[in-house]
């Protein structure tokens, strides 16, 4: 398989090196035997051996020459043959290979269409050249209708602008994305949905454009807004009755510390032994009493819902608070409301208006 031309006369003329072949020759009966390849464009194909078994046969140039003419002949042909050959092989290939295309193409078809969710595709260029059964049922459209730019006619026109916003360019740095927007159903309602997309790319790594799915969340939007609706419902309950807690505290502390203001005062009152000092300390306390209600907006008011007139009171202080320098400069004008459960005769509450500006309120304590 050099590619040399062999002849030999006599097979003793063979060289040493092919002792096997010049064994089996002289087995089989080989006076003479010459040896041609078979070649094409400088490609080696086989060879073509001429033997003679009954005499003695000189290889002159001219019988080579015949030799050398069938030999092409024949290297032609099989060049044929194999081009054929390789033809057929390559063609059922390349029909296999459409085949099993056909076949994957269909399957995705099939499980595009039994999808519960709605499948899409597009090429590089973000126009849409695939829609399953799906979509097509929920918008009651035609493919040729929604392949390119067509299924931008279902969207909502407020959500058009930012769902194409949101389409990444063609082939720079294409990404994943997710985007809601409403589509219109084929009975004319608009539905929520999430879109959800990836890129896809050939066996090669070149990117071929998008395929997406989408699946319609109106049931779960209505339903966080209705959550939303409840939860904001619930805070306002919540305020309104921490609202009552703090007026009904507010009402009842104020009553509390003027009350023992008054006792304080009657206290001293009823001990004239007391000396100096013990009364000092008296007036002390009663005086912090005041301070407690004049000098804690809490106290006088208890919530910025609370105003004058809302509660059966406003802030409560002793009938002496006018003698009080400190609470006077801070109270409103006062006027008799009534007399204190438990308290002696002499013991009478004031009503003073709230900050907010209220006017003064009777309240029987």
């Amino acid at each position: 398989m050099s590619g040399e031309v062999i002849l030999a006369a006599d097979l003793d003329a063979l060289p040493e090196e092919a002792s096997v072949e010049k064994a089996y020759l002289r087995k089989m009966g080989v006076v003479s035997i010459a040896s041609v390849p078979l070649q094409v464009s400088g490609e080696i194909l086989g060879s073509m051996s001429f033997a003679s078994t009954k005499r003695r046969v000189l290889w002159t140039d001219d019988l080579l020459q015949q030799l050398k003419m069938l030999a092409e002949i024949f290297s032609n042909a099989l060049k044929r043959k194999h081009a054929t050959h390789a033809f057929l092989i390559s063609n059922a290939e390349l029909n296999r290979s459409e085949i099993v295309l056909r076949e994957s193409e269909e399957r995705f078809r099939l499980v595009a269409n039994t999808a519960p969710a709605f499948i899409w595709m597009s090429g590089t260029n973000n126009k849409c050249t695939f829609f399953n059964q799906g979509w097509l049922s929920f918008t009651g459209r035609s493919l040729d209708q929604e392949l390119g730019e067509g299924w931008l006619a279902g969207v909502h026109p407020d959500d058009q602008e930012r769902r194409l916003a949101i389409f990444p360019a063609g082939s720079d740095a294409p990404v994943e994305f997710e985007v809601e927007y409403r589509l219109r159903r084929f009975d004319g309602e608009y539905r929520w949905i999430v879109d959800h997309g990836v890129p896809r790319f050939g066996s090669d790594g070149i990117f071929c454009g998008y395929i997406g799915s989408c699946v319609d969340i109106t049931d779960r939007k209505l339903s966080e807004m209705s959550l939303r609706e409840l939860s904001g419902r619930l805070i306002h309950a919540q305020e309104e009755e921490r609202t009552r807690i703090a007026r009904e505290l507010h009402d009842d502390l104020s009553q509390r510390i003027v009350l023992l203001s008054i006792s304080l005062e009657q206290f001293g009152q009823g001990r004239p032994g007391l000396s100096s000092t013990d009364r000092e300390q008296l007036r002390n306390i009663e005086q912090g009493c005041y301070r407690s209600v004049v000098h804690n907006p809490q106290l006088v008011s208890p919530a910025p819902s609370i105003q004058a007139g809302q509660s059966g009171s406003s802030a409560f202080f002793a009938r002496i608070v006018q003698r009080v320098p400190f609470a006077a400069s801070h109270a409103s004008p006062i006027h008799t409301s009534g007399r204190a459960s438990g308290c002696p005769e002499e013991c009478e509450f004031v009503s003073i208006s709230d900050r907010a500006g209220g006017s003064p309120q009777r309240h029987e304590a």
